[in-house]
């Protein structure tokens, strides 16, 4: 890619393993909010359709609605086309804190393959630009190289499942029981039992999550690497924690915290242990201060009943 001003742009060293690797630093490049008033944020693009000759690109203005159009052309210095996209007007809201910017989607259609084309956008206000190449000819001897930007296996905690039925999670767990049958590997046969762990403990069935813990205990001293012991101390932690033992799971992610003392996903599940240890503890306090407090009224109204 190519930024502003002619500026060389390119595609980050940075990588995810299968496993555990430490969260990337909120210091990053693509995390920096660009110069320019208005300018455009979190520019991206998708393939526009199943040929590949067409690309849309999407971004956020985080004041003003601004321009929808993207100019585009063969060169960073002549954009002689340009497609007209759209703004949703809506913003979204989380809490009281996030108020979303102006969302944008502009497809630029009838490209040729295998070719690079530069494009900007921010017309009104702030202009950012960047290139990208288009896919080959579709053909059944065409090799394509994909690339994911995601979590990690812990990382996608509970949100992969969230609002998945039961069904779902048995379905899951069923594809990852799949993998580990036809790994081909000794290391296919870890990632894919790293998976199926995870699936299981994460279950809304008790006994998938007891499963998976004994998965992950029968395994935790074969561990290859400080890491994964990490990664295994860590489902562990969830999955007692989804078994409402939090006392074990806190001294568990503790564990994990020792190899890594920063980690976030550790640190926020701590944090609800420790919120669902205080909430039962004041529980328990109310429940004991009700029982005090009646023995004591009934001793009263013996006393008065005696006088």
């Amino acid at each position: 890619m190519r930024g502003s001003g002619g500026a060389r742009r390119r595609t980050s060293t940075y990588r995810r393993s299968l496993q555990m690797l430490p969260d990337m630093s909120f210091d990053a490049d693509v995390f920096r909010v660009p110069a320019g008033f208005n300018a455009p944020e979190q520019v991206h693009i998708t393939l526009g359709d199943l040929t590949g000759r067409a690309m849309t690109v999407s971004w956020v203005t985080p004041k003003l609605p601004g321009s929808n159009v993207v100019r585009y052309g063969l060169r960073a210095n002549n954009l002689t086309l340009a497609a007209d996209g759209t703004v949703r007007y809506g913003r979204y809201t989380f809490g009281r804190k996030y108020r979303s910017g102006f969302i944008h989607h502009a497809t630029l259609t009838d490209l040729d393959y295998a070719i690079t084309y530069h494009y900007a956008v921010g017309f009104s206000y702030t202009v950012r630009s960047f290139s990208f190449t288009t896919p080959p000819k579709p053909s059944p001897d065409v090799p394509y190289k994909l690339g994911m930007i995601g979590r990690n296996l812990s990382e996608l905690g509970s949100e992969l499942l969230v609002g998945m039925n039961g069904r779902g999670e048995r379905f899951s767990a069923k594809g990852c029981e799949r993998e580990v049958a036809e790994a081909a590997t000794e290391e296919q046969r870890n990632d894919s039992l790293m998976r199926l762990s995870w699936a299981l403990v994460h279950s809304k069935n008790q006994d998938d999550v007891n499963r998976g813990l004994g998965m992950l205990e029968a395994s935790l001293d074969q561990s290859s690497s400080p890491l994964q012991t990490r990664e295994k101390l860590y489902l562990l932690a969830v999955g007692h924690y989804r078994n409402g033992d939090y006392p074990r799971s806190r001294q568990l992610v503790d564990r994990c915290l020792e190899f890594q003392p920063d980690w976030r996903q550790a640190l926020s599940l701590r944090k609800a242990i420790e919120d669902k240890i205080a909430k039962d503890g004041l529980i328990g306090i109310g429940i004991a201060t009700t029982a005090v407090g009646l023995l004591v009224g009934g001793i009263a109204a013996i006393a008065a009943r005696k006088k």
